[in-house]
């Protein structure tokens, strides 16, 4: 029996999880942040500990002695999957891989290096660093932390008056107390998911437009597959993907990137080494397409020979998010009309009756969402079937 190590066990693994334990030749053991882990019961063991505390997780890894390790969708995951996969000798990212994804300062020095085209930038560590940078580049610009995820701390400032509430929400929430302040691109926003093959090296599969929620957070509420581009653009920004994760050395598993169009000039935001979130990897790629990426990937960190890549195909499909206004939920209307949806291939609400609705300020407090095979104004009609009544 092989000793599987899955990292990372909430709803947005659920596939990849489902299916790695219809393994029969598996036993399986997991690292979760809390004790609500999906499908605990599954488990020989169940390991408790902080997302980032690579200590207690190399502790444990050591006890289980695994034969294969894998996380997804998750920056934290990723890196201690590296980690693990690197001192046990499995198969896995590189924990080069995973600084570069991890750490945005590193990956703009990398894209420096390897002449990709990104935006104007500085690494910050006081407020004068930033008011520097915007009176050498000007307004409007973006401050970020250097080593957090899903969209904590990341705003964008159109004023000398904004910028100190700009930099210190991201200087809290970056992990080394440093942030960037980088050019803000006005374009299209777009982000590519790909896969780095193990022969033919990192691959581009699926790229979507992006629409941000209003105000000055950066978290998307509408993501549409295929991207809404001209068809020479679509092309050039799926072949610079594929060379921007070659030069960040993105040899093994899933990789998701995120990109500003302007002018058909293709700017690198940010890519990682792993899948992107809210069943992006894991149920929208292989829909739209057509490959089995979590039969590759298993296959990979598992050590077993498998080749799933072919053209992808670029069926539509929707991912869009509740934006609901501030204030007590009385009642939620026409959510059945989602969750019976046919092409609906997945859906949640994270508000109940009774709860108080905040303004979204991150990707983690997003109102809910549903993913729909379809296009945008399928999607809008299922997304105006909702509605709030408030107290």
């Amino acid at each position: 029996m092989r000793r599987v190590l899955i990292i990372n066990l909430g709803w947005e693994q659920a596939p990849l999880i489902d299916r790695l334990l219809g393994k029969e030749d598996c036993e399986f053991f997991g690292i979760h942040f809390d004790d609500r882990p999906y499908r605990q019961s599954a488990f020989e063991a169940v390991h408790t500990c902080d997302s980032r505390d690579l200590v207690s997780m190399m502790r444990f890894s050591e006890e289980i002695s695994p034969d294969a390790v894998i996380s997804d969708e998750c920056d934290y995951s990723l890196f201690a999957q590296a980690v693990i996969s690197e001192r046990f000798a499995l198969p896995g990212p590189s924990v080069l891989a995973a600084q570069l994804g991890n750490n945005k300062y590193l990956q703009r020095q990398r894209a420096d290096e390897k002449e990709i085209l990104i935006p104007a930038y500085t690494l910050c560590t006081t407020m004068d660093d930033v008011e520097a940078f915007a009176e050498l580049n000007g307004f409007p610009l973006i401050v970020k932390p250097i080593d957090n995820r899903g969209s904590f701390g990341v705003v964008k400032i159109e004023s000398m008056k904004e910028l100190a509430a700009g930099f210190w929400e991201a200087l809290i929430h970056s992990h080394s107390r440093q942030v960037i302040a980088e050019d803000f691109i006005e374009g299209v926003h777009i982000t590519i998911d790909g896969y780095a093959f193990s022969e033919i090296g990192p691959k581009s599969l699926a790229l979507a437009t992006k629409k941000l929620a209003e105000g000055h957070a950066q978290v998307a509420v509408d993501i549409v597959y295929p991207g809404e581009l001209e068809v020479d653009t679509f092309k050039k920004a799926m072949s610079v993907n594929e060379i921007v994760n070659r030069e960040l050395g993105y040899s093994f598993g899933m990789t998701h990137s995120e990109y500003m169009v302007r002018n058909d000039e293709v700017y690198l935001i940010e890519s990682a080494n792993r899948g992107g979130g809210v069943f992006t990897s894991e149920l929208i790629v292989p829909f739209t397409a057509r490959i089995d990426l979590l039969e590759q990937y298993i296959a990979d960190c598992l050590g077993e020979d498998c080749d799933n890549y072919k053209i992808p195909v670029h069926d539509p499909v929707v991912l869009r998010f509740f934006s609901f206004d501030v204030g007590r939920v009385a009642a939620i209307e026409g959510w059945s009309d989602i969750n019976s949806h046919p092409d609906v291939l997945a859906c949640d609400l994270f508000i109940g009756q009774g709860d108080t609705i905040s303004a979204i300020t991150s990707d983690a407090n997003r109102h809910g969402f549903f993913i729909l095979k379809g296009n945008s104004e399928d999607a809008e009609k299922l997304l105006n079937s909702v509605r709030i009544r408030y107290a």
